[in-house]
């Protein structure tokens, strides 16, 4: 009987938390992407990409980006940026899961890595880490788009429904 009054109070708990969070619509001026996101998080625009940054203590370690490639150095097609994060699996770095699934009303490729170790600063200091990466590739006819999360696990943890749920409202035009 304690046993389930105790789950009852942290089912209450936390229940606030989670009913609390409000959502906003970002949509690109071009139309060519819109998607939803947690009230509070601060949207940043790149050339091509839009990051988000959590409130608070995550917000300094944590980054959420929708980019569309192919940019810059990124690999000409989706098929090669997912062979190249799969190649970054090794001594650091494990792949954690791999699964088709769809995303925007396509078909897309999840991608999750997790680093073993912690990593070192210039000074030798240990950074926060382990860190935790997923990546949801999204073919289109021109080039594809990937929605990113990356951040020590804690933070990626307690995120990752948020994640989650930002790549549910994902539209691309």
């Amino acid at each position: 009987m304690r046993t389930i009054k105790l789950l009852l109070a942290l089912a209450v708990l936390a229940l606030p938390a989670w009913a609390a969070l409000d959502y906003e619509r970002l949509e690109q001026p071009e139309g060519d992407f819109a998607f939803s996101y947690p009230t509070g998080w601060a949207p940043t625009y790149g050339f091509n990409a839009v990051g988000l940054q959590p409130p608070g203590p995550d917000g300094e370690s944590l980054q959420v980006t929708l980019e569309r490639c192919p940019l810059g150095d990124t690999p000409p097609t989706a098929g090669a940026f997912v062979s190249a994060l799969l190649k970054e699996k090794g001594r650091f770095r494990r792949l954690a899961s791999r699964r088709s699934l769809t995303v925007a009303g396509t078909s897309a490729e999840r991608i999750a890595l997790d680093d073993t170790k912690s990593l070192r600063g210039l000074r030798g200091e240990t950074l926060p880490g382990p860190m935790r990466h997923v990546y949801l590739v999204i073919p289109r006819k021109a080039g594809y788009y990937v929605l990113s999360m990356k951040g020590p696990a804690p933070g990626f943890n307690r995120n990752l429904p948020e994640f989650d749920r930002i790549a549910a409202s994902l539209t691309l035009r």
